[in-house]
């Protein structure tokens, strides 16, 4: 199908069994009335790199993807038709691309085996508010999120296998108190976040890897994220906290159980206002009996988190007595907080390198690391003296978290 032209599939009565192959740039439309008339594909549309839409009509056609090549990573694929199993899935078992996935359909594997479905590789930002879900156990489906956009899942969604992120963004935005989502998910690089409620396991992080990000709601946004389940952040994940200084509330994960390996965590301020000394907030409502399990890097019990030259005190027996609070304590005048004030960086905004001092003595070397808003460690090397200039005329622009080893205050760093 020539880019700029439509074509269509339409049945009313049995099925055609399309062993040949989709192609072109153009708009493919599948309809259909009654009697369960289908379309099934067993040919290779890798080569198809168009847009393939799924009409919504009586819910009584199908589309069956038959083996793994039928799909395409090149392609659009907006599923609408919205019966139980308009989309179906029957190649048993492997990797099904789609280059995005959006629309209200439901998508159902209906035979025994195990598929991924690979979503992501355009890099466009889509919403799915469909049902991804399995006819019966054997049946098992999960996702990989590839690419660097965004992919929203805000319907419910019962399938068993995990949702693996390994680049971009994930968000969950089904509904924040009566969402179904039984996938567990893992973040390999890349984010998760988003608004909504998951009855399964959270892994961000591999321990060792480039790094990945917890955001509730989205960057830039205070919102609430809520499992029943495990929430677990690694070594290499960050989470970070947005809290609107203006309105008073926070970023906030709500979990059955936590565990912290030494993960980053790194807060922004996204409103303007002040903060009254004394004002507590819950960064993670554990609302399970048994305490949080570790800590954040380089912040234990009671230390110092500073935002916006104010420091605020971290506990993880905060709120009902297992929940991690920060509190507003004010300025303090302990040694961690001048080391913290003695961090510079400028020019800040930077174009094309950066300079970094420290105005007290040194006792040792000290590692740096540069972060971007997906957690992700894009820099990292030791120094041993200062003033130090950093080129960073590679980077892109955006904005970017820089740390420094023993060092409670985190820079936010723009680059032009």
């Amino acid at each position: 199908m020539p880019i700029g032209y439509d074509g269509y599939f339409y049945e009313r009565y049995g099925t055609i069994n399309l062993y040949g192959r989709l192609k072109g740039g153009g708009i493919i439309y599948h309809d259909g009335s009654d009697n369960y008339a289908a379309l099934q594909l067993y040919g290779d549309n890798s080569g198809f790199t168009g847009t393939f839409i799924a009409k919504m009509r009586s819910g009584n056609h199908r589309l069956a993807f038959m083996t793994q090549q039928s799909g395409s990573g090149n392609a659009n694929w907006l599923l609408d038709a919205n019966g139980n199993d308009c989309q179906r899935l029957l190649l048993g078992n492997g990797t099904l691309n789609f280059g995005s996935l959006s629309g209200r359909g439901l998508i159902r594997n209906d035979a025994t085996g195990s598929v991924i479905i690979s979503i992501g590789a355009l890099n466009s930002n889509t919403n799915y508010s469909g049902t991804l879900s399995q006819a019966n156990a054997n049946d098992k489906v999960g996702v990989d999120k590839v690419g660097t956009g965004t992919l929203i899942f805000s319907g419910n969604n019962t399938y068993a296998l995990a949702t693996t992120v390994q680049n971009g963004t994930f968000l969950l935005n089904n509904n924040a108190s009566t969402g179904v989502f039984s996938s567990p998910v893992i973040v390999n690089a890349g984010a998760f976040g988003g608004m909504g409620k998951s009855q399964n396991t959270v892994t961000v992080g591999i321990g060792n890897g480039i790094g990945a990000a917890f955001i509730p709601g989205t960057d830039g946004t205070v919102g609430t994220f809520t499992t029943t389940s495990t929430v677990t952040l690694n070594a290499d994940a960050m989470y970070k906290v947005d809290i609107n200084s203006i309105a008073g509330t926070t970023d906030q994960i709500v979990a059955g159980s936590v565990i912290l390996n030494n993960p980053q965590l790194v807060i922004a301020d996204i409103g303007s206002g002040s903060i009254t000394t004394g004002t507590s907030f819950t960064i993670i409502n554990n609302t399970g009996t048994a305490a949080v399990s570790g800590t954040f890097n380089n912040f234990p019990e009671g230390s110092n988190v500073l935002l916006n030259n104010v420091n605020f005190k971290i506990s993880y027996v905060g709120g009902d007595g297992n929940d991690v609070t920060l509190t507003n304590v004010g300025l303090t005048t302990d040694n961690s907080d001048k080391e913290s004030s003695a961090f510079r960086v400028y020019p800040n905004p930077v174009k094309d390198y950066l300079v970094v001092t420290w105005n007290m003595p040194m006792e040792s070397q000290n590692k740096m690391q540069l972060f971007d808003i997906n957690g992700r460690i894009l820099r990292s090397c030791v120094i041993g003296g200062f003033p130090y200039s950093w080129n960073l005329k590679d980077i892109a622009p955006g904005m970017y978290f820089l740390k420094m080893d023993g060092i409670s205050d985190l820079k936010k760093i723009v680059k032009q």
